[in-house]
């Protein structure tokens, strides 16, 4: 009898705990380099964000690549979402909370692989992001190809609680 309500108990409680909550984020990594040319160039693939890339100092943007992903805003579980941006860079990011205007707030960092076989990653930015849902931030200072690769983020809404 103690067996089966313990039980009855314990599937209860699983049964009720908690949906994963998340915010969704997209990156997209671009290679962005000052050319010589006289009308601008821009990769059709980022028409949607062209806005985040209007005011940089380039005149050729070209997307390197797109990452769609997720992070828990668990405050007891902030294991960081890392992706490769190219074959030299990573991308780690972290939800690090959102206020009460909705703002959402990341910390990121990028590391550049080694150059020596053998040695560790070497974190070569490090930077905090904070951003209403729907809107996007660039970031800059990854040399690469004679140029820079731009992050552009854009962060979704976490789901509200049922």
């Amino acid at each position: 009898m103690f067996y089966g309500a313990w039980m009855m108990l314990l599937t209860t409680a699983v049964l009720q705990a908690p949906a994963a909550k998340t915010v969704s984020f997209s990156v997209w990594a671009v290679q962005a380099n000052q050319e010589n040319r006289a009308t601008p160039y821009l990769d059709s693939q980022l028409e949607s964000i062209c806005k985040a890339l209007t005011d940089l100092p380039f005149n050729t943007f070209r997307a390197v690549g797109r990452m769609n992903s997720e992070l828990s805003t668990n405050s007891d579980h902030q294991t960081p979402k890392t992706m490769p941006l190219d074959d030299r860079y990573t991308l780690s990011v972290t939800f690090k909370g959102q206020d009460a205007g909705g703002q959402i707030r990341l910390e990121l960092w990028v590391e550049a692989a080694a150059k020596n076989q053998g040695d560790p990653p070497v974190r070569v930015l490090t930077t905090r992001l904070r951003m209403a849902p729907g809107e996007m931030a660039a970031v800059r200072g990854l040399k690469r190809d004679g140029g820079e690769m731009v992050l552009v983020f854009r962060c979704g809404t976490p789901p509200s609680t049922p």
